[in-house]
């Protein structure tokens, strides 16, 4: 079966923005810095550049945000248009039949379900980097911005004994529900789509190579959805401690 996509291709109406939002709404508006309208430095001030940097990775961080929130209603757009992938197979006559229930709109509503959805995992890993960089400076550490920076602000935090900064940094580097969200990512950016049913082959390193074809696996559209859900909450909580702690 072949589809044109473009012909699938919606946006939502500016009504349907705040019902995408849904019980998501509050939890949106607690992720910003409060920012003043005007802002003014002396730049002969100590550490002037720092306050500097700071609030320019503050509003950077609220305009992720933005980009997430616009990201999310997309996502919501086409998942409320019916997704019915909760049985992505069934068999029948000793064969495996892959979306049962599906009619070809559907095929056109999840690739672009699909599409959004995998901007919005790495979008919400962004806003992570963000406050990484944002304590970074603020506390003077001054990592190189390159493979291993989280780790090596955490473990200056735990040496300069910033342990109130450490321990909620490394609650939003380490919970099991954001790691949950990352190890998807991961496999969306550098391994198969966990979005598509995957070829079923595996091979495992055991006296040699061997193989074992399976069904494939697959995380329904439902599960992409609850997985950010339960992330963008979680940080919310940790979002409101750090500012309390940092004091930014």
């Amino acid at each position: 079966m072949t589809i044109d996509i473009a012909d699938y291709l919606t946006v939502p109406e500016k009504s349907e923005w705040k019902s995408n939002i849904g019980g998501l709404s509050k939890v949106f508006d607690c992720l910003f810095f409060e920012q003043e309208d005007h802002i003014s430095f002396d730049i002969l001030k100590r550490d002037a550049d720092r306050e500097i940097e700071i609030n320019h990775l503050k509003d950077e961080f609220n305009n992720r945000i933005l980009d997430l929130l616009s990201n999310y209603v997309l996502v919501k757009h086409f998942y409320n248009k019916g997704i019915p992938d909760e049985e992505w197979y069934r068999k029948e006559n000793g064969k495996f039949i892959f979306y049962p229930n599906f009619q070809p709109e559907h095929f056109g509503y999840q690739h672009w379900f699909n599409f959004y959805i995998e901007s919005l995992y790495s979008r919400f890993i962004g806003l992570i980097d963000s406050l990484f960089h944002i304590v970074n400076i603020k506390y003077k550490i001054d990592a190189e911005t390159k493979p291993g920076f989280r780790r090596v602000v955490l473990n200056t935090l735990l040496q300069i004994e910033e342990n109130d900064v450490y321990k909620v940094m490394n609650d939003i580097n380490n919970s099991k529900v954001i790691r949950k969200l990352n190890i998807i990512r991961n496999n969306f950016i550098h391994n198969q789509k966990p979005s598509e049913i995957s070829s079923g082959v595996k091979r495992f390193k055991v006296g040699g190579i061997k193989t074992k074809v399976g069904l494939g696996d697959y995380t329904t559209s439902t599960e992409l959805l609850n997985v950010f859900q339960d992330s963008i909450k979680y940080l919310k909580t940790d979002f409101e401690k750090f500012k309390l702690i940092t004091k930014i």
